[in-house]
């Protein structure tokens, strides 16, 4: 499992994956992963992942790309990826999900802050949803899909992938400062009274 985030893009994007990838032992608790230490290898980190439910741990080496300001990446203000292909390591589906993870943290979190960072982590996570996309295609190919519950996920609920439904979703989130792909999608101060 650990050789898989050798591809992982950035240090967000393991996290991310981490995030919503059950225990490999248990194969039901959710993973919490330590700050990144350093590696033998300069270009890598290794990050430890714990199962809550069982208390097993993996070690992960991860490529040391995307720069990470704070103890916690997924709430960091860097980038998940700086390219426009798609995730190797995260399918479309898991992608949408992490994008509701993070919803629902936001709303669950006193810290008006946090909760702002957590959406827009989730508008990212719906960006990076849709590179999986080609452009004459409301609709993800299979390919994009890369286990054979999100492909079952899929097959149940295609109406969850359609491009529009996450374009639609991703408009209502806010903006990553710095983030390229919003370049010029940003309100200036005096239009904030605009109608």
């Amino acid at each position: 499992m650990g050789e898989q985030l050798t591809h992982a893009r950035s240090l967000v994007e393991a996290y991310l994956y981490l995030k919503v990838t059950p225990c490999s032992v248990c194969k039901s608790g959710s993973l919490e992963a330590s700050p990144p230490e350093r590696d033998d290898d300069a270009a890598r980190v290794r990050v430890v992942a714990t199962c809550r439910n069982c208390g097993a741990s993996e070690a992960y080496r991860v490529p040391a790309r995307g720069a990470v300001p704070r103890v916690d990446p997924i709430s960091a203000a860097g980038q998940i990826s700086d390219t426009q292909k798609p995730s190797r390591i995260l399918d479309v589906a898991q992608w949408v999900t992490l994008s509701g993870v993070m919803l629902e943290e936001a709303s669950a979190t006193p810290d008006r802050q946090e909760a702002r960072w957590l959406r827009r982590r989730s508008g990212q996570c719906l960006e990076e949803a849709l590179k999986f996309y080609e452009a004459d295609n409301d609709l993800p190919s299979a390919a994009s899909f890369f286990h054979e519950q999100t492909r079952q996920s899929f097959r149940d609920n295609p109406e969850k992938f359609t491009r529009q439904r996450l374009l639609d979703l991703r408009a209502r989130l806010p903006l990553l400062d710095g983030d390229p792909s919003q370049k010029g999608k940003r309100r200036r101060w005096w239009e904030v009274w605009k109608k």
